[in-house]
């Protein structure tokens, strides 16, 4: 694929999610299925917006170069302004459902303790002091899902990271590669470049190993 036609793609890409984004803002619809496929499509965007990257890195001219990449820095920025959108309405969409459970266990208890008035005189403490315990249970637990959250957010970014740092590694290994056909390196130099970059992958694909079994233990037992 040309830097051209993935641009053109990307530009409908960045198009659709704007308008499913739309879609989510606006209440038309906040199903799981738009929300997880917002989510998709911002990864896809990400990578992307790489692909461009090393697309505008290989141009030779000077002027090709800048606009491909501007155009790269374009789609990052359009991807940074979505997934802070995202987020941020991922955010609202929490805060106005724990408002609503608040409300309604105050509302359940709030009966509870009139009935408990009108049926047992004296028992209204008690209905008061469950109503307090509901509460503090329902903040702990409102707590331990936003850390959760940020737990796994945490762990998508170190993944993300893990993964533009491979496509750097392999990047650098055809550069390397390149020089050395240039310059005529001995087949020892040359090898010396493979068992390194071997290294630097089996390094990178430990820490990416490290990174799901922490964000799977996160889930499962802080979940």
């Amino acid at each position: 694929m040309s830097a051209t036609i993935l641009y053109n793609s990307t530009v409908k890409q960045i198009h659709q999610l704007h308008q499913e984004l739309e879609r989510l803002e606006n209440g038309q619809d906040t199903s799981s299925a738009l929300q997880g496929q917002i989510t998709a499509g911002l990864a896809s965007l990400q990578r992307s917006a790489n692909d461009l990257d090393q697309f505008a890195r290989r141009e030779v001219t000077a002027a090709k170069r800048e606009k491909a990449l501007a155009r790269a820095k374009k789609v990052r920025e359009d991807f940074t302004s979505i997934q802070i959108a995202f987020s941020q309405w991922k955010a609202n969409e929490r805060a106005r459902a724990s408002t609503k459970e608040r409300e309604e266990l105050l509302g359940s208890a709030e009966r509870r303790t009139s009935s408990a008035v009108r049926h047992e005189p004296g028992s209204a403490d008690t209905s008061i002091l469950m109503m307090d315990q509901m509460l503090r249970e329902n903040q702990v637990l409102e707590g331990s899902g936003h850390r959760i959250d940020e737990f796994i957010h945490m762990g998508r970014t170190a993944l993300q990271d893990l993964y533009e740092q491979r496509e750097v590694l392999k990047g650098t290994q055809r550069r390397l590669y390149d020089i050395a056909n240039t310059l005529g390196l001995s087949t020892t130099v040359i090898r010396y470049i493979e068992q390194r970059t071997a290294t630097d992958r089996w390094i990178l694909l430990g820490g990416m190993t490290i990174t799901i079994i922490l964000m799977w233990g996160i889930v499962h037992y802080l979940g």
